[in-house]
This record gives C-alpha cells, sequence and structure tokens, in this order.
C-alpha cells in the first residue's frame, strides 16, 4: 500500500486557485474511525486532459475539513494528499490520486471529531506560487455544492476484562440473616475489576454502560440460591450506595471514549442478601452481562 505524505496549513485567509483542465468528481464519502477521518468512497474521471493548474511552483490535490464548533465560529483545515510541479501535475495525475484515497485514514485528522462540532469535508485542488498558496473546491461532481457531511458508521465495541470471575470464598449461612434482605454478610468485601472498551469509532464519544442478567430482585442479580444476590457497580461508585440496576433501559454508567475509541471502567461486586432468610448451604453463583449503548 502506498502511504501518501499529508501536510496540514491553517490559513486564515486563502487565495483561491482554479484549474486549466477539469476533471468530475464521481463520488466522495467519509467517516470518522478510530485514529481519524477515513475515506470511504473516493472516484474522479477527466474530463478535459492537461495541466491541473495554471502556474506557481505546486499543484496537487487537498482534503479540505469544516469544523463548526458548538460555539463560534468555524475552522477550516488543509492536508495535501499528494503534489507536483504545474508541468508534472495533469489531470490524470489528479484522478489518479482521487482514486487511490478509498479506504485510507487521514493523518492529523484524529483530534477534529470533538463532542458537539459538526464536521464537513471535501476534495479541493491545491495551487502554491511564490506568493501565496490556495485551495479551490472541485466544482464539477459531488463536491460542487460545498462541504459534505460524514456518513453514519456503526459503531462495534470489545469490552474485555483479564478475569471475569468473583470468588468470594466461605460465607456462613448466618451473616446473610444477620445481614437482613438488601444487605451485605459480615466479613466480605467488595471485589473489583478493570474492563477495558475498545470501540471501532469514536464518532459518539459519550457511551453508556448497562447491565443484564436472567434473574433479578430490585437492584440485586439473584443467584442460582434465591435468597442469595449480588449488587455491581461502575467507576467509583460503591455498589451497596449506587448500584447499577439490571435489565434497566434507565440505570447507566457514563464512559467517555478517547480519541481512539478506548475507556476503562472499574466494576465492582458484593455479595448481599435477597431475602433476609437463612440460605440453604451450598455453591452459589450468578453472571451478569455488561454492553455499550448510545443514546
Amino acid at each position: 500500500m502506498v502511504k501518501l505524505k499529508c501536510f496540514m496549513i491553517i490559513l486564515s485567509s486563502l487565495w483561491v486557485g482554479s484549474a486549466v483542465s477539469a476533471i468530475n468528481l464521481d463520488a466522495f464519502s467519509w467517516y470518522f474511525g478510530p485514529n481519524g477521518m477515513v475515506i470511504d468512497t473516493a472516484s474522479a474521471s477527466v474530463i478535459l486532459p492537461g495541466p491541473f493548474c495554471w502556474d506557481g511552483s505546486k499543484c496537487g490535490i487537498a482534503i479540505g475539513v469544516q469544523v463548526r464548533p458548538v460555539s463560534g465560529s468555524s475552522n477550516n483545515y488543509w492536508f495535501i494528499q499528494s503534489q507536483g510541479t504545474p508541468a508534472s501535475f495533469t489531470s490524470d495525475t489528479a484522478v489518479s490520486v482521487i482514486n487511490s484515497l478509498a479506504g485510507k485514514t487521514v493523518s492529523g485528522t484524529s483530534g477534529l471529531n470533538t463532542p458537539g462540532s459538526t464536521v464537513k469535508a471535501c476534495l479541493y485542488s491545491y495551487n502554491k506560487t511564490s506568493s501565496s498558496e490556495g485551495y479551490s473546491i472541485i466544482p464539477s461532481g459531488v463536491c460542487g455544492g460545498g462541504y459534505i457531511p460524514p456518513i453514519p458508521v456503526p459503531t462495534n465495541c470489545d469490552l474485555s476484562m483479564d478475569n471475569s470471575m468473583m470468588d468470594f470464598g466461605d460465607i456462613s449461612s448466618a451473616a446473610f440473616l444477620n445481614a437482613g434482605a438488601g444487605g451485605k454478610p459480615s466479613g466480605t468485601e467488595v471485589q473489583q475489576r478493570t474492563l477495558n472498551v475498545s470501540c471501532s469509532s469514536p464518532q459518539a464519544s459519550l457511551a453508556y454502560l448497562r447491565m443484564t442478567t436472567d434473574n433479578v430482585s430490585g437492584n440485586m442479580l439473584v443467584s442460582s440460591n434465591k435468597d442469595v444476590g449480588f449488587l455491581m457497580s461502575a467507576g467509583e461508585n460503591d455498589p451497596t450506595v449506587s448500584p447499577l440496576t439490571p435489565n434497566s433501559s434507565t440505570s447507566s454508567y457514563p464512559l467517555t471514549l478517547d480519541s481512539a475509541g478506548k475507556a476503562t471502567v472499574t466494576i465492582k461486586a458484593v455479595p448481599v442478601s435477597v431475602t433476609g432468610k437463612k440460605p440453604v448451604a451450598g455453591t452459589f453463583t450468578s453472571h451478569a452481562l455488561l454492553d455499550i449503548s448510545w443514546d
């Protein structure tokens, strides 16, 4: 795979150049991946063969990105994909560069997808002279109407733990009886594990962690022994104070993904009495399924 070196140039004012020859931008779409802007489709065709730029020292193809924050004015960023001399960079060269972009991640764009911002992009011609440099949107084709928003991309997340089993050892039946319904048996300690989250795209940077299980009583996961259960929590929350409620769409823990779509969160659990009765002696188990969603 050929890797193209990209340069980012931020300018407060731009000279707008024009092309001698004409190309048509047949297709262009993009989305944000874990490492920045990803070109989904890009194709072009030659209308008039010949030089691509009028004059100057450099001629090429660039990606223009417009970022409009929640408040304030929008900012434009430029990422040159390929350039050469005006004599060597022809319409055929421009088309070849554009047709090679599909599937590529644009270097330097990982920090542009900030929460609340509106981001759009398109392909531009690039021209540098002895006194200025500028970018012109390719007027013929899909970018003729201006910047294009990203296409929606389903986000898949992998959740992993080094050890998802929690063994609380031997607990006396009397301790559950004395704890009362919903209470933690004396002598038991909260156990915790680190949950690693890795999502294919950080486009929705705020995600929500929820929990499901087979048998529930209030906030408790009911174990294979109906008198014994567990309380679980996420983050800094104490499971006996602020537990996650299983099978509840309104009970969740917010996760902020980083620019690579990753996050870590502490998961805590502790055994509790479900009924306040003395349970039958024996092994008891329960399980919980953690999932990520966006609201």
